[in-house]
């Protein structure tokens, strides 16, 4: 007996009434969040230089030495050398400082 073979049955809908579906779907009442994405560019924006501050190294130390009425500004690189120097004098002054108090209140009498 020679076999036939039967149509396959396509139970997928065609392409245009899934999207038609789609656009007669119900809309969502209250507030939708929309995703806003920024436009991209073909360059980064461009950086302002770092300001180098000139400065010299403590030969027995290794560290840098602080130029007479340093502050760190903001056109300078974030946390050069120079920075860090800074700042790590600003703590060690800081921790004489709270020392000495502590020192001085352990002297007073306590009445």
């Amino acid at each position: 007996m020679p076999v036939t073979k039967t149509p396959a049955k396509n139970s997928a809908k065609p392409v245009a009434a899934v999207v038609s579906a789609a656009q007669n779907a119900p809309k969502p009442k209250g507030k939708v969040a929309v995703a806003v994405v920024s436009k991209k560019t073909d360059a980064p924006s461009p950086r302002n230089a770092a300001r180098v501050v000139d400065y010299k190294v403590d030969d027995a130390t290794g560290r840098p030495q602080l130029p007479k009425g340093y502050k760190p500004s903001t056109d300078e690189e974030y946390m050069s050398p120079l920075q860090q120097e800074y700042f790590r004098q600003r703590l060690l002054q800081w921790r004489a400082d709270l020392s000495r108090r502590v020192q001085a209140d352990h002297r007073e009498p306590q009445g």
